[in-house]
């Protein structure tokens, strides 16, 4: 198998690792001249970019962009910043002359760009909403770029701080500092809501960016309020009317907090009309709410070509599940390495297509 490098995608910097999330590209895919006064004709000059661009397919582009590059080389040149939503331009050296196709990427200045550091003790779950893609690594943004914060352990942690962030200027959030999420203790030690665990069982499940908890038609989903019995009696409230809904006491029902106490609400074959918000009320009228949707949503499949290979995470392709691309042994791809199924049914994004070099 050919060796693949995830091209720019972790790069150490300053004793950070840095991401830019592009795709995949073979180690050796492009050729690099020496530093040093052309004496082939047919090599291409050092591409006169500004810092706000990059070669994808380069390794090491920072070392690299002003180097020599032989005849029937081709850069795909996008933004520097994993902010803007813009289709790459490509280079292709001929006979010592650089061909451009395409329209140059409206990148923004690297002096204008956010950066973000990922926070792993933050527990949060960090949502791009202009590439509708998920944040792992640490990435610059452009003005304008906003970023959508929910807990990483959903509804058994509280977050702190705003959902959503913006770039205002150089390195200047709308939030003085990143939210973060906090454990909510199922023995109520603490003046606080009570954390709630959900299983869904015999159906397809995702939570949204926005925290929403998305079940498929006719599964059954179990909700389990943390409070201890011997404190007093919680309460359900929803605001669905359809149906009574089975409530009691449980205990062993997730695997961190196997003897505490829980009161559990069930929702069997669930409807459409079973949505709505649920909350779940301690004594001293603590709660904390989940937001249930029901519906049969998913994602079409997508057409796979000669060279382009697809991994789905689920077999129903329901919301949330993940579409994985890779190209033949002699190919590369062009566009994301993965995309998510979103609310309505759509692709985060288009799937990428296989070049040849």
């Amino acid at each position: 198998m050919t060796p693949l490098l995830q091209a720019g995608a972790v790069e150490c910097q300053n004793g950070q690792w840095v991401s830019k999330l592009f795709p995949c590209v073979s180690l050796n895919r492009t050729a690099v001249a020496p530093k040093k006064r052309r004496t082939d004709s047919r090599l291409c000059p050092p591409p006169m970019l500004d810092k706000k661009f990059i070669a994808l397919n380069v390794e090491n582009w920072a070392q690299n962009h002003e180097a020599y590059f032989p005849h029937g080389t081709t850069l795909e040149i996008s933004c520097t910043s994993f902010s803007p939503v813009e289709k790459a331009t490509f280079w292709k050296c001929r006979r010592g002359k650089w061909q451009i196709q395409g329209t140059t990427p409206n990148c923004p200045s690297i002096d204008s760009l956010c950066n973000y550091k990922v926070d792993r003790s933050a527990r949060v779950q960090v949502f791009h909403v202009e590439t509708r893609q998920f944040v792992v690594f640490n990435q610059q943004f452009g003005i304008g770029a906003k970023l959508l914060f929910t807990c990483a352990n959903h509804f058994m942690d509280q977050l702190r701080g705003s959902t959503l962030m913006e770039c205002t200027g150089k390195n200047e959030w709308s939030s003085s500092s990143p939210p973060h999420c906090l454990p909510l203790d199922p023995e109520h030690k603490q003046a606080e809501p009570p954390p709630v665990h959900f299983t869904v069982d015999s159906g397809s499940y995702t939570v949204s960016p926005e925290n929403e908890l998305i079940v498929n038609q006719s599964a059954t989903i179990h909700l389990y309020c943390f409070f201890p019995k011997f404190q007093g009696q919680p309460k359900w409230e929803t605001t669905s009317t359809y149906r009574s809904l089975p409530k009691s006491w449980t205990k062993g029902i997730h695997p961190q907090f196997m003897n505490f106490d829980a009161y559990s609400l069930t929702i069997t074959v669930a409807q459409p009309e079973d949505s709505g918000y649920y909350y779940c009320v301690l004594p001293d009228h603590r709660r904390t709410l989940v937001q249930l949707f029901i519906k049969e949503e998913s994602c079409q499949h997508l057409t796979e070509t000669t060279n382009l290979q697809i991994i789905y995470t689920t077999k129903t392709l329901f919301l949330g599940t993940v579409a994985q691309f890779s190209c033949s042994p002699g190919f590369q791809l062009q566009g994301h390495a993965s995309i998510v199924c979103l609310k309505g049914g759509r692709w985060s994004n288009f799937p990428p297509r296989c070049q040849g070099y």
